[in-house]
């Protein structure tokens, strides 16, 4: 009789290969692809910084050894067109919302959402404040969150004590 050569058989679990996190918790690998992501972002900050500078330098070395003070008057144009252009942004974009829907106020603008998105939105509810809401100084504020402090407290401790009896 002739022997058949034996197979070797491989299961599934020994022929994957473990990786170095696969013995870590979600939260663990979470936190490392943070760090990675941060690292990645720093390093490409820091090398878009330095290529920037770099070329700044080869095009103009005159204004670039001027010192700081191109950076701030720079920085401050800069500052001064975003302002510019956020707000003016904001109030073309508020000014064609208005004229398109044909309102004058807040209040009007708050009826024309309502009516538009009656059934897709809930009304909320308002609600009155539970306590005191006119003071008269600051100390008399202090006093009243003290008393109810206090009364808070007293409750809790009678609770307690009917609970162990």
């Amino acid at each position: 009789m002739a022997e058949e050569p034996k197979k070797i058989e491989h299961s599934a679990a020994s022929s994957e290969k473990k990786g170095i996190f696969d013995n870590l918790t979600d939260f663990q690998k979470k936190t490392f692809a943070v760090i990675g992501l941060g690292a990645v972002g720093c390093v490409s900050l820091l090398s878009s910084l330095s290529g920037t500078l770099s070329q700044a330098r080869k095009s103009d070395p005159k204004n670039f050894d001027a010192g700081i003070e191109g950076g701030v008057s720079l920085a401050s144009r800069a500052l001064l067109r975003a302002t510019v252009y956020a707000v003016g942004g904001v109030g073309v974009l508020t000014f064609v919302v208005c004229k398109a829907l044909d309102v004058h106020s807040l209040a009007e603008f708050r009826v024309k959402m309502q009516s538009m998105f009656k059934s897709r939105v809930p009304e909320i509810p308002r609600s009155q404040p539970a306590g005191r809401s006119d003071f008269k100084s600051i100390r008399e504020l202090f006093e009243y969150l003290s008393e109810e402090d206090k009364n808070a407290k007293r409750q809790r401790q009678e609770m307690t004590e009917q609970t162990d009896k």
